[in-house]
Protein backbone atom coordinates (compact mmCIF):
# COMPACT_ATOMS: atom_id res chain seq x y z
CA UNK A 1 0.00 0.00 0.00
CA UNK A 2 0.79 3.40 -0.37
CA UNK A 3 1.68 4.13 3.70
CA UNK A 4 4.28 1.04 3.09
CA UNK A 5 6.38 2.56 0.05
CA UNK A 6 6.05 5.75 1.75
CA UNK A 7 8.35 4.33 4.45
CA UNK A 8 10.66 2.66 1.64
CA UNK A 9 11.16 5.95 0.69
CA UNK A 10 12.32 7.14 3.74
CA UNK A 11 14.49 4.33 3.87
CA UNK A 12 16.16 4.75 0.42
CA UNK A 13 16.74 8.65 1.51
CA UNK A 14 18.14 7.51 4.62
CA UNK A 15 20.40 4.46 3.06
CA UNK A 16 21.12 6.57 -0.60
CA UNK A 17 22.01 9.78 1.38
CA UNK A 18 22.88 12.70 -0.96
CA UNK A 19 22.24 10.85 -3.76
CA UNK A 20 18.75 10.77 -3.40
CA UNK A 21 17.99 14.96 -4.80
CA UNK A 22 14.72 16.15 -4.60
CA UNK A 23 13.68 15.93 -8.00
CA UNK A 24 14.05 12.16 -7.38
CA UNK A 25 12.19 12.33 -4.08
CA UNK A 26 9.06 14.39 -5.73
CA UNK A 27 9.34 11.95 -8.52
CA UNK A 28 8.98 9.38 -6.17
CA UNK A 29 6.33 11.47 -4.24
CA UNK A 30 4.01 12.16 -6.77
CA UNK A 31 4.04 8.61 -8.13
CA UNK A 32 2.49 7.53 -4.68
CA UNK A 33 0.67 10.05 -4.75
CA UNK A 34 -1.09 8.78 -7.89
CA UNK A 35 -1.26 5.08 -6.57
CA UNK A 36 -3.11 2.57 -7.20
CA UNK A 37 -2.64 3.14 -10.83
CA UNK A 38 -6.04 1.83 -11.59
CA UNK A 39 -7.05 5.36 -10.82
CA UNK A 40 -4.76 7.10 -13.55
CA UNK A 41 -6.21 8.12 -16.99
CA UNK A 42 -7.45 4.84 -18.87
CA UNK A 43 -6.96 2.20 -16.21
CA UNK A 44 -10.13 1.93 -15.54
CA UNK A 45 -10.41 -0.53 -18.75
CA UNK A 46 -8.84 -2.98 -16.75
CA UNK A 47 -11.75 -4.37 -14.74
CA UNK A 48 -10.79 -7.11 -12.58
CA UNK A 49 -10.19 -10.60 -14.09
CA UNK A 50 -10.47 -8.73 -17.85
CA UNK A 51 -7.12 -8.26 -19.64
CA UNK A 52 -5.03 -9.62 -17.22
CA UNK A 53 -2.58 -12.66 -17.39
CA UNK A 54 0.05 -14.20 -15.42
CA UNK A 55 2.92 -12.54 -14.29
CA UNK A 56 6.36 -13.44 -12.74
CA UNK A 57 7.15 -10.28 -10.73
CA UNK A 58 11.06 -11.34 -11.28
CA UNK A 59 11.20 -11.83 -14.97
CA UNK A 60 15.15 -11.23 -15.42
CA UNK A 61 17.65 -12.96 -18.32
CA UNK A 62 18.44 -15.79 -14.99
CA UNK A 63 14.93 -17.06 -15.14
CA UNK A 64 14.25 -16.97 -18.64
CA UNK A 65 15.76 -19.75 -21.03
CA UNK A 66 15.84 -19.41 -24.37
CA UNK A 67 16.07 -22.56 -27.19
CA UNK A 68 18.82 -23.17 -29.53
CA UNK A 69 16.27 -23.59 -31.86
CA UNK A 70 13.21 -21.23 -31.38
CA UNK A 71 11.04 -22.79 -34.65
CA UNK A 72 11.40 -26.37 -32.86
CA UNK A 73 11.89 -25.77 -28.66
CA UNK A 74 9.38 -23.21 -26.31
CA UNK A 75 11.14 -20.42 -24.38
CA UNK A 76 10.95 -21.36 -20.68
CA UNK A 77 10.58 -19.00 -17.72
CA UNK A 78 11.31 -20.41 -14.22
CA UNK A 79 11.49 -19.08 -10.43
CA UNK A 80 7.71 -18.37 -10.17
CA UNK A 81 7.64 -17.33 -6.32
CA UNK A 82 6.42 -13.99 -6.92
CA UNK A 83 3.90 -14.95 -9.25
CA UNK A 84 0.90 -13.05 -9.69
CA UNK A 85 -2.18 -12.18 -11.79
CA UNK A 86 -1.96 -8.61 -13.14
CA UNK A 87 -0.97 -6.60 -16.04
CA UNK A 88 1.69 -7.98 -18.77
CA UNK A 89 3.69 -5.33 -19.19
CA UNK A 90 4.61 -5.12 -15.94
CA UNK A 91 6.92 -8.09 -16.34
CA UNK A 92 7.98 -6.31 -19.66
CA UNK A 93 9.16 -3.54 -17.79
CA UNK A 94 10.75 -5.32 -15.26
CA UNK A 95 12.61 -7.54 -17.53
CA UNK A 96 13.55 -3.67 -19.04
CA UNK A 97 15.11 -2.72 -15.95
CA UNK A 98 17.45 -5.33 -15.10
CA UNK A 99 17.56 -6.64 -18.87
CA UNK A 100 18.69 -3.75 -21.19
CA UNK A 101 19.38 -0.26 -21.16
CA UNK A 102 17.18 3.02 -20.46
CA UNK A 103 16.82 3.55 -24.56
CA UNK A 104 13.44 5.19 -25.47
CA UNK A 105 13.74 4.43 -28.84
CA UNK A 106 14.66 0.72 -28.49
CA UNK A 107 12.37 0.32 -25.31
CA UNK A 108 9.52 1.53 -28.10
CA UNK A 109 10.51 -0.83 -30.78
CA UNK A 110 10.35 -3.71 -28.38
CA UNK A 111 7.63 -2.63 -26.62
CA UNK A 112 5.64 -2.29 -29.91
CA UNK A 113 6.95 -6.07 -31.36
CA UNK A 114 5.54 -7.26 -27.72
CA UNK A 115 1.68 -5.97 -28.74
CA UNK A 116 2.54 -7.15 -32.75
CA UNK A 117 3.13 -10.79 -31.27
CA UNK A 118 -0.44 -10.58 -29.07
CA UNK A 119 -2.16 -9.32 -31.88
CA UNK A 120 -0.99 -12.31 -33.74
CA UNK A 121 -1.81 -14.55 -31.22
CA UNK A 122 -5.43 -13.42 -30.40
CA UNK A 123 -5.36 -11.19 -28.38
CA UNK A 124 -7.94 -8.02 -29.28
CA UNK A 125 -9.24 -4.56 -27.98
CA UNK A 126 -6.07 -4.20 -27.43
CA UNK A 127 -4.94 -1.53 -28.72
CA UNK A 128 -1.37 0.14 -29.54
CA UNK A 129 -1.93 3.26 -27.17
CA UNK A 130 -3.47 1.26 -24.46
CA UNK A 131 -0.27 -1.08 -24.28
CA UNK A 132 2.21 1.55 -24.87
CA UNK A 133 0.25 3.61 -21.42
CA UNK A 134 0.08 0.72 -19.38
CA UNK A 135 4.30 0.06 -20.33
CA UNK A 136 4.86 3.55 -19.13
CA UNK A 137 2.78 2.45 -16.07
CA UNK A 138 4.31 -0.61 -15.30
CA UNK A 139 7.82 1.91 -15.56
CA UNK A 140 6.34 3.81 -13.21
CA UNK A 141 5.58 1.16 -11.05
CA UNK A 142 9.04 -0.23 -11.02
CA UNK A 143 10.04 2.98 -8.79
CA UNK A 144 7.94 0.75 -6.31
CA UNK A 145 9.75 -2.10 -6.97
CA UNK A 146 12.86 -0.60 -6.41
CA UNK A 147 12.30 1.41 -3.22
CA UNK A 148 10.91 -1.71 -1.75
CA UNK A 149 14.40 -3.15 -2.31
CA UNK A 150 16.46 -0.44 -1.34
CA UNK A 151 19.27 -2.35 0.85
CA UNK A 152 22.43 -1.66 -0.48
CA UNK A 153 23.78 1.62 -1.15
CA UNK A 154 25.53 0.90 -4.51
CA UNK A 155 23.09 -1.59 -6.20
CA UNK A 156 19.95 -0.06 -5.48
CA UNK A 157 21.19 3.13 -6.51
CA UNK A 158 22.33 1.70 -9.65
CA UNK A 159 18.67 0.23 -10.02
CA UNK A 160 17.07 3.53 -8.95
CA UNK A 161 19.04 5.49 -11.66
CA UNK A 162 17.80 3.07 -14.64
CA UNK A 163 13.99 3.51 -13.63
CA UNK A 164 14.79 7.02 -13.23
CA UNK A 165 16.13 7.30 -16.61
CA UNK A 166 13.57 5.41 -17.80
CA UNK A 167 10.79 7.25 -16.17
CA UNK A 168 12.15 10.71 -17.72
CA UNK A 169 13.03 8.86 -21.33
CA UNK A 170 9.34 7.76 -21.78
CA UNK A 171 8.04 10.86 -20.14
CA UNK A 172 6.04 9.17 -17.57
CA UNK A 173 5.42 12.38 -15.79
CA UNK A 174 2.83 13.45 -18.30
CA UNK A 175 0.65 10.25 -16.72
CA UNK A 176 1.36 11.64 -13.06
CA UNK A 177 0.00 15.04 -14.28
CA UNK A 178 -2.79 13.95 -16.60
Amino acid sequence: NAESFAGCLANAVEIGGDRITPETISICERSLAAYPFKDLQGRTRLKQGCRLTFINHDLKDGNVFLPRDPSRDPVYIIDWAFWTIGIGTDDLANFGLVGFCADAGLTRRLVRRYHDRLVQSGVQDYTWDDCWHDYRLSTIRNLFIVLNSFRDREYSWSNLQRVLSSFKDLDCDELLNA
